[in-house]
Formats: C-alpha cells, structure tokens, sequence
C-alpha cells in the first residue's frame, strides 16, 4: 500500500500537467489537479500507515507470546519430567495386569509407586492460570492433570486383612475400586506429560557443530 502511494506521487510529480496538454484551460485549474492527487495520496498513506503499525504490533506479540512460552516452559519442565519419571514406575514397577494386589476382578490395593505419581507438584499447580502460555505445550499437562484429579476420584479406604509372620494384621487400606478406568487415565496422563514435555523442548532446538574434517 505504502509502494503505491509513493508510485502515484511519483506519477503525479512526473506526468504532463493537465495546462501542458491543453493549452486553453486556465491556471487556475492546476492547483485544483494537484490539491485531487495530494488527496488520494494523502488517503493511500492513511490507509497504509496503520495497516503496516499493526502488522508491527502484531509481530511484537508473537515475539512476546513466544518468549513466554519459552520462560514458563523452562519453569516447569524439571517438574513435568519428574511426574513423567514417577508414572513411568507404574508400568515398570506395578504393572496392573500381573504387579498388583487384586481385591477382586475390578480393584486392586493402591501401591507405593502409583501413589507418588497420584500427586501434581505444587510448582505446576500454582502457575495453572498460566498454563495457556505455554502454546501448543499447554495442552498435554492440562489433561494430565485432569486425568490425575480423576483418578484419585476412584480410590477408597478398605479393611484388609494380611497374614504376617505370626500374627494376622487388619487395618485400613488404600484401594482402586475401578481398576481398568483408572489405569486408563494414569496412561493418558503419561502421554500427554511426554507430549507437553516434547513440545517445550522443541522451542529450544539447537543446531549441530560442525563435523570434524577429514584427515589429510
């Protein structure tokens, strides 16, 4: 917009003024040509200097928008590879298809590993507000701890009964009532832990060095 108006100017300037190409009009008429072409240059400026400002301004907040992101993502990055370490130990640890202690067909005593992947540490939960800065980051971490938040819905308290070395002990017990739709979501936490994790990482990609020259 801005090439065009300086073009039209620049024709105006240029061009054969309307009294070189017709002798009988007076010159009084060429003020009038030139005060018409100064307003539609003057319009084409008008036009074009806030559309450029806003291409500006909305460069700016990308830039900012994505330093952010940067920033927040930094922030909460040891804290999401820890919850993805945790998890992990589940599935290495107490496997629900053959490492856990069933109570019936649907639940199961809720182990020590799976416990401490249970909780969202408070380093992540205070900057929840924020989250949506992280950009295309945001999301994985946002169902994780949903899914998390749900499953600790499906824990109850039971007495159990073990047989002890002499002795019989009875007491209270952590226990998922609903074993298949818990595992579910611990699973779903993992992948969308790893995918906020993987996504902050790629706002850091470096470049390679160079290799090493070929002897002789």
């Amino acid at each position: 917009m801005t090439f065009c108006a300086g073009a039209l100017l620049a024709w105006a300037l240029l061009a054969d003024h309307p009294s070189n190409l017709d002798a009988s009009k007076s010159s009084s008429d060429l003020p009038a040509w030139v005060q018409a072409i100064g307003s539609i240059v003057g319009i084409l400026i008008a036009v074009a200097v806030p559309a450029a400002q806003h291409r500006i301004s909305a460069a700016e907040k990308r830039k900012d928008a994505d330093n952010r992101a940067r920033s927040l993502g930094l922030q909460l990055l040891p804290h999401i590879q820890r919850m993805i370490d945790q998890n992990n130990k589940i599935w290495d640890k107490e496997h629900p298809d053959d490492q856990v202690e069933d109570r019936s067909e649907n639940s199961c005593i809720l182990g020590d590993c799976t416990r401490d992947a249970l909780t969202v540490p408070g380093e992540i939960l205070e900057e929840v507000g924020r989250l949506h800065e992280l950009g295309d980051a945001a999301e994985g971490i946002q169902r994780a701890i949903y899914n998390l938040a749900r499953a600790n819905e499906l824990l109850t308290y039971e007495q159990v009964t073990r047989q002890m070395v002499g002795y019989i002990r009875v007491g209270p017990e952590q226990v998922i009532f609903d074993k298949s739709s818990f595992y579910d979501l611990m699973w779903d936490a993992l992948r969308g832990l790893s995918q906020s994790q993987s996504r902050i990482e790629g706002y850091f990609e470096h470049s390679r060095r160079p290799g090493k020259r070929n002897a002789g």
